[in-house]
């Protein structure tokens, strides 16, 4: 079979394997898995559980060490041990903005000359 270059088929690669070749590495759309099929029947593995298990027990103790951590001397140890602390508290923030109001959309529009959507 011919290997694709790190980028993929090109042209090239195409004109030069077969049709089936080429359909043999291409991605599967849509369900990869029978419908009513798990991919996964047999859950998840009994270590990850052992492991969250044990996680768990430790959990207090340390997060008592990130609030200590807060406030280091060092900034960067302190911002990052902050920020753990607030996305435990309010989750991360998001990428969406959020919703403008009516004044900061006539503002933004007086100075760029459009609106916002």
């Amino acid at each position: 079979m011919i290997h694709p270059a790190p980028g993929g088929f090109n042209n090239h690669d195409r004109e030069r394997c077969s049709e089936q070749q080429v359909i043999s590495v291409t991605k599967t759309v849509g369900r990869p898995f029978q419908k009513g099929r798990s991919g996964n029947p047999d859950g998840r593995p009994k270590i990850v559980g052992e492991m969250q298990e044990l996680a768990r027990q430790h959990g207090p103790e340390a997060f008592s060490r990130i609030v200590e951590l807060m406030q280091s001397d060092n900034e960067r140890l302190a911002l990052a041990a902050s920020t753990e602390v607030l996305n435990r508290a309010h989750g991360r923030p998001g990428l969406s903005r959020p919703p403008q109001k009516e004044a900061e959309k006539a503002e933004a529009s007086a100075i760029t000359g459009r609106g916002l959507q």
